[in-house]
């Protein structure tokens, strides 16, 4: 029973992530920008992953009958966001790290101000998503998402807890598990931003 519904799940899974790619790659094609930032853009997004956060968003919706033609704004938005975050995690000043999924992180294909201008770009991007006038929901809903989304990236919430994740490299502080969970939990919170529209 356990493997047929790991099979289900995955199936799921995979069904969903060849639909948001594939959405992904149409409103990325549609991007007007300098060739070299539009190139970030769809380097950093469509660069693996597996597409969990529109994958939730899509199972929560479905939960309330929520459309494949409503949902996919919020499921862009948070892979736009996402992409966003692992860019600017991926810097020198940050995490400095070479490598994302297998391949050269994004300052290292493109340069650090190129990284850090793409990162921007895409965050701004997946506020477009949600202000789309094809996303057919109510005006409060949308209020509420993009309300929701610069609280769950903002100084509260994943960009604190980068910052926190940061503090915490100092030998001189010490980590305690409420201040691990604190950091993983603001690190993480992009994904409650976008399951608040479906049901209410």
């Amino acid at each position: 029973m356990e493997k047929k519904n790991n099979s289900r799940i995955k199936f799921k899974l995979d069904e969903q992530k060849k639909y948001i790619e594939k959405e992904l790659e149409k409103v990325l094609a549609k991007i007007s920008a300098p060739k070299t930032l539009k190139d970030v853009m769809l380097y950093s997004v469509l660069n693996g992953g597996k597409r969990i956060r529109p994958f939730i968003i899509a199972e929560v919706s479905s939960m309330f009958s929520v459309n494949r033609s409503i949902y996919k704004y919020p499921a862009l938005a948070a892979e736009m966001a996402h992409s966003f975050s692992l860019i600017y995690d991926d810097l020198p000043c940050m995490d400095d790290d070479d490598l994302r999924r297998g391949k050269p992180s994004v300052h290292i294909k493109f340069n650090e101000a190129n990284a850090l201008l793409g990162g921007s770009s895409l965050l701004i991007y997946a506020y477009n998503m949600l202000t789309n006038r094809r996303f057919l929901i109510e005006d409060k809903k949308k209020l509420l998402l993009l309300e929701n989304l610069s609280n769950a990236i903002g100084h509260s919430g994943m960009l604190a807890g980068q910052f926190l994740d940061l503090e915490a490299e100092n030998p001189n502080l010490k980590l305690t598990l409420k201040k691990l969970n604190e950091i993983q939990t603001k690190k993480t919170a992009l994904l409650i931003a976008f399951c608040c529209y479906a049901g209410g």
